[in-house]
């Protein structure tokens, strides 16, 4: 007999993306700022900022399919949002779309699918040597993402939790 895991928390799944986002918030801002001043980017960790981040994204998803009270427990983000119901990727398409960086031409579905393995080859950069990962979606994938669960997700109905 198969036992269902129980439905993970929604506040301590984003409560851990939280985390993760502050984490790749000050990576990202090291590198803009080594790339302004054209630096050799000694101290800088773009595979760092990308690991961050693809945990981030990952959280974010899982808390949209809590939301939608459809969890998963994958890591794969293309699978995460193709498990998410149409009505959602249609939304997160129009903010994507709507807030797409200058010279980002990929559409959401394209820039999940580009981004879906960048935790497993950065995280395994010295043994393997990941395609370039294209920073721009990845960035303007985190930040749609985020803008749609923080429109999603419900009040607590408790305000001292």
């Amino acid at each position: 007999m198969k036992t269902l895991k129980p439905l993970p928390s929604l506040k301590g799944v984003l409560g851990a993306a939280q985390d993760f986002y502050v984490g790749a918030g000050v990576l990202h801002e090291q590198i803009e700022k080594a790339l302004a001043k054209k630096t050799d980017n000694k101290g800088v960790a773009p595979g760092s900022f990308v690991i961050l981040g693809a945990l981030h994204l990952e959280l974010m998803f899982k808390a949209l399919l809590i939301i939608h009270k459809r969890p998963a427990w994958g890591h794969n983000l293309m699978e995460l949002f193709e498990d998410l119901p149409r009505s959602e990727r249609t939304a997160l398409e129009t903010v994507y779309m709507s807030d797409r960086s200058h010279g980002n031409t990929m559409d959401l579905q394209e820039a999940v699918k580009h981004c879906k393995d960048a935790f497993v080859h950065y995280r395994y950069a010295y043994d393997y040597k990941p395609d370039k990962l294209l920073l721009l979606p990845f960035k303007d994938l985190i930040r749609s993402v985020t803008t749609r669960v923080d429109a999603t997700k419900p009040e607590p109905q408790n305000p001292w939790e």
